[in-house]
């Protein structure tokens, strides 16, 4: 009787142990989630940064491009590098909340402010456009994440296109997020 006692007590002592030893798990793997979030929010945060000082150091060609002045060809390049940039930038902005818990709000408002500068700047929107026809004849396929970003932005320039018909902003303000 006393070897069947210290036996059970060996075995909830073990099932004890084996349960510990899972939620010691869980919150290792929650404490990595965590730290993984955080670098990747700095890591945005430096992109941002960077695409920001790109901004800032062309601001004159990025202005002008933006609201469709004429540019030199050498402009021209400069500014089609800095919108791919800011394009690049806020897509995988998207992309990284459609796949975390941010998804509700943030992944909104990276299509917000990406088809508010289409619909409020036409160098902007031309910029686009051409940019979507080079991916469009370079690779045949834009992909589904890419093409559902592009059908999500589309429909919000239609809907900014009824709410606000004649659009007029400085260009201080283009690329902003």
């Amino acid at each position: 009787m006393d070897s069947n006692r210290l036996n059970d007590r060996l075995q909830i002592l073990g099932m004890l142990g084996i349960i510990a030893s899972l939620v010691f798990v869980g919150l290792q793997l929650k404490q990595t989630d965590e730290i993984a979030s955080i670098e990747g929010q700095e890591s945005a945060v430096q992109r941002h940064y960077d695409m920001l000082s790109l901004m800032a150091g062309n601001a004159d060609v990025w202005q002008r491009g933006c609201i469709g002045e004429e540019l030199s060809a050498t402009e021209r390049a400069q500014f089609a590098k800095i919108f791919t940039v800011y394009a690049n930038n806020n897509f995988a902005g998207w992309r990284r909340l459609e796949l975390t818990n941010y998804r509700a709000t943030g992944s909104k408002s990276s299509i917000n402010s990406f088809a508010a500068n289409i619909h409020r700047y036409p160098g902007f929107a031309a910029a686009y456009s051409s940019q979507l026809a080079w991916d469009i004849l370079g690779t045949g396929d834009l992909g589904n994440t890419y093409g559902k970003y592009r059908w999500l932005v589309s429909e919000r320039v239609e809907e900014l296109a009824r709410i606000e018909p004649e659009p007029h902003y400085d260009a201080e303000w283009c690329g902003r997020n």
